[in-house]
C-alpha cells in the first residue's frame, strides 16, 4: 500500500507442485510505527496481509569507561534497533543523580544506528553511582557510571 516505504517483487513464482513461495520484503526507516498492506493477486483471487513497520527504539547504552574519578568524563554510545529515519531520531537522556550530568537528548542521524555523547561528573568524597538513561517512547536502556574520589 506504500511502495515508497515497502518494497516487494513485482512477481513471485510458485514452483510446480508447491502452494507457497518465499520472497524478501524491504522497508525504509520510519519515524513512527506505520501500518502497510501487501497484496498478492492470482487471476480473480487477491490475498492481503498487514505489516507493521516499526520505528527504531533504544537497543543498548554503553559507557566507556564505566568507572571514573569524580571530575572526569565518560563517553556514552546509544545504539538503536534499526537505522534512524531521514532527519534522524531524538533520544532523550537523563541521569539518576546530579553527580553525573549529560545532555537532555542526542540526535541519531538519519540512516545511522548510533550516536555518542559525553557524561560529565563532579568531584566526590566517597564512591557513588549514577545511572545514565536513554529513552525513545516507552523503551529505556540504562548503564551505571561509578564515580570514585
Amino acid at each position: 500500500s506504500n511502495p515508497s516505504l515497502v518494497g516487494v517483487p513485482a512477481t513471485v513464482r510458485v514452483n510446480p507442485g508447491k502452494t507457497t513461495a518465499t520472497f524478501n520484503v524491504t522497508h525504509a526507516p520510519v519515524a513512527t510505527d506505520t501500518n502497510v498492506t501487501i497484496s498478492a493477486d492470482l487471476g480473480t483471487y487477491t490475498r492481503t496481509v498487514a505489516l507493521l513497520v516499526q520505528s527504531p527504539s533504544v537497543k543498548s547504552l554503553a559507557l566507556n569507561p564505566t568507572t571514573v574519578v569524580g571530575g572526569q568524563t565518560s563517553q556514552a554510545t546509544v545504539t538503536l534497533t534499526a537505522p534512524a529515519p531521514a532527519g534522524g531520531i531524538l533520544v532523550n537522556l537523563s541521569t539518576s543523580n546530579t553527580k553525573a550530568r549529560c545532555p537532555s537528548s542526542v540526535l541519531v542521524p538519519g540512516g545511522a544506528t548510533q550516536a555518542t555523547f559525553t557524561v560529565d561528573s563532579v568531584n566526590v568524597n566517597s564512591q557513588a553511582g549514577s545511572y545514565v538513561r536513554a529513552t525513545i517512547g516507552t523503551v529505556t536502556r540504562s548503564a551505571l557510571l561509578t564515580l570514585t574520589p
